[in-house]
């Protein structure tokens, strides 16, 4: 499948200490991404499965706030897929079967 999205601006991050390798890809470099319409990212984050088995990735640059809350809600997202339930993330909203959780603290 092939997607023409116009996009704004992309940003390629320059290599630092934090950077995560993977076993036979190497280092990884984060590229930073704009898009010129909410529907272009929408199309894009819906296509990303496409990307699997390669050596892309694609995730949302959340703020540390989010990055928290789907840190605390990761076992939840963990225990739920291990139950066969269906479990996915909407930025940092964990819902599974359909229903938004947040996790206790």
């Amino acid at each position: 499948m092939k997607l023409t999205i116009k996009v704004v601006a992309a940003v390629r991050q320059p290599l630092s200490k934090k950077v995560e390798t993977k076993p036979g890809i190497g280092r990884t470099q984060a590229i930073f991404v704009t898009f010129a319409t909410a529907e272009d990212k929408k199309v894009v984050c819906q296509n990303r499965v496409a990307l699997k088995g390669t050596r892309w990735g694609l995730e949302e640059d959340l703020t540390k706030q989010q990055q928290e809350q789907k840190r605390a809600s990761w076992h939840m997202f963990e225990k739920a897929k291990a139950e066969k339930k269906k479990a996915y993330w909407r930025g940092a909203d964990l819902y599974i079967n359909d229903i938004k959780v947040t996790a206790q603290h």
